[in-house]
């Protein structure tokens, strides 16, 4: 019997059958005997079963038998009675197929944690990888990629073959695959990040006023932020837009050069500007408001001095005053 191989295709495989033709593709004949003037015996027919369908090597599985022996130049007579025959199995050899497997390129924002494929998945794996070579009807049921601290990243930046797969499953199968694994990019994006400069109102004194310089705390009273990411925290922010004149000056406190600590790369940063009041000073001529509060302390001032009684005597004498 002839030794068989096979790259494994999810069937059975290996011959099953009876064979009339190619006789020679299948088995080895020796014994038969010459020519004797009237013609020579050969082998008409052969029946061979034995199939196998996971991959592996399987001694004696190929089994001969029922072998039809006749002269070559007759058709019905079956000379196998003539012969003791002897029937040697063969080795039926079945290697595994190749199947490759592409874990996919992945993007991410940046979020202040650790990004990107990890550990093992059994669900949703057309998101992460791409598979050439399964046969039959053989489904990928798992993969795995490097743990979170070897394949995950934090920061924003593109890690060529950055997503490894160690290994796959498919299923009872896996056995029958030669895994050939290609690995992926990891893309992390940076985070938009808006600061808005809020706007500001002063009262005219003569000088410039406005924020200007740079600041490294009390962030909420000149700018509004939104898009930080996990614990990042603004650590600095320079502000310019002065002026001396009463008006209003709409866009004029510009914000720059925000800073996040170590994650200020991690950030696209946006800048809104604020607008910039300086109104009148407040006159001090009697009707407006400070002349109000002036008159109230001395109101006070007084009553304090010459008691509460003193005062409603002072004005029921201003009152009969008017009367007369």
């Amino acid at each position: 019997m002839n030794d068989q191989t096979y790259v494994y295709d999810g069937g059975l495989q290996g011959w099953d059958d009876t064979f009339t033709e190619d006789i020679g593709t299948y088995v080895t004949v020796t014994g038969l005997k010459g020519s004797d003037g009237t013609g020579y015996d050969t082998l008409r027919s052969i029946t061979v079963i034995g199939q196998k369908k996971n991959a592996g090597e399987y001694e004696n599985a190929s089994e001969p038998s029922a072998a039809v022996i006749g002269r070559n130049r007759a058709t019905d007579d079956n000379l196998a009675a003539n012969y003791a025959i002897t029937y040697v199995k063969g080795k039926l050899t079945i290697t595994k197929a190749q199947v490759t497997i592409t874990a996919k390129d992945q993007t991410y924002t940046y979020n202040g944690e650790l990004q990107g494929p990890a550990g093992t998945y059994t669900e949703d794996l057309d998101q992460y990888v791409t598979v050439s070579g399964l046969q039959g009807t053989d489904e990928l049921t798992d993969i795995t990629f490097r743990t979170a601290d070897e394949g995950q990243k934090k920061d924003a930046n593109e890690y060529d073959e950055q997503i490894v797969l160690l290994s796959a499953e498919v299923g009872e199968a896996t056995d029958n695959y030669e895994f050939i694994f290609e690995s992926g990019k990891l893309t992390i994006t940076k985070a938009p990040l808006r600061i808005k400069a809020k706007d500001r109102t002063y009262r005219y004194n003569g000088s410039p006023q406005g924020p200007e310089g740079t600041y490294t705390s009390d962030f909420g009273t000149h700018v509004t932020i939104t898009g930080l990411q996990g614990s990042d925290e603004l650590t600095g922010i320079a502000l310019t837009g002065q002026e001396i004149e009463i008006g209003e000056y709409v866009d004029k406190i510009v914000a720059s050069d925000a800073e996040v600590g170590e994650a200020t790369d991690n950030y696209k940063i946006e800048y809104e500007p604020g607008k910039l009041i300086i109104k009148k000073k407040l006159d001090p001529s009697p009707g407006t408001g400070d002349s109000t509060r002036t008159l109230l302390w001395m109101s006070i001032m007084l009553m304090s001095a010459v008691g509460f009684g003193g005062v409603m005597w002072l004005s029921s004498r201003r009152k009969r005053r008017v009367s007369k």
